[in-house]
């Protein structure tokens, strides 16, 4: 996991913090700016591209790391969500969570994906898919 996550149950809060770049592969996913237009990548990262209005662009290296993690950091937000409920001392209250997304450089660019990612495809199966995480498509920045 490239960078740290942390649930807090007491505060309801959770913190998604990605590096910036620390090697020569983060420096090779740096210098891929090309716009991403790779039709497989953008389903698993929570952009709808046939959504209404125009298609928002990606950096590719950004983009294609989030996407090699994603798996990783949803099997670890389920785990950690369902630890943090279940906790007998400290139950987490849903209803209360915070989530922060940051990042720093490369890590910056991964936290805007993953907001957007979380808010379509993580956060409704916790609180249904009517809930105001829905409306990540119309706060993307085109």
């Amino acid at each position: 996991m490239p960078g740290v996550v942390g649930l807090n149950t007491s505060k309801a809060l959770l913190v998604i913090a990605f590096h910036g770049s620390r090697s020569a592969g983060d420096w090779v996913t740096d210098l891929d700016d090309g716009h991403d237009e790779n039709a497989l990548l953008w389903p698993n990262i929570g952009f709808d591209r046939t959504a209404k209005g125009s298609i928002p662009n990606l950096h590719a290296g950004f983009a294609a790391k989030y996407a090699s993690l994603k798996p990783a950091l949803f099997k670890l937000l389920d785990r950690m969500i369902k630890d943090g409920v279940e906790n007998k001392k400290q139950p987490l209250d849903m209803k209360k969570l915070w989530v922060l997304v940051t990042g720093h450089s490369m890590g910056g660019g991964m936290a805007s994906i993953a907001m957007v990612d979380l808010a379509k495809n993580f956060f409704p199966a916790y609180y249904g898919s009517g809930t105001n995480f829905d409306n990540s498509q119309r706060n993307i920045v085109h």
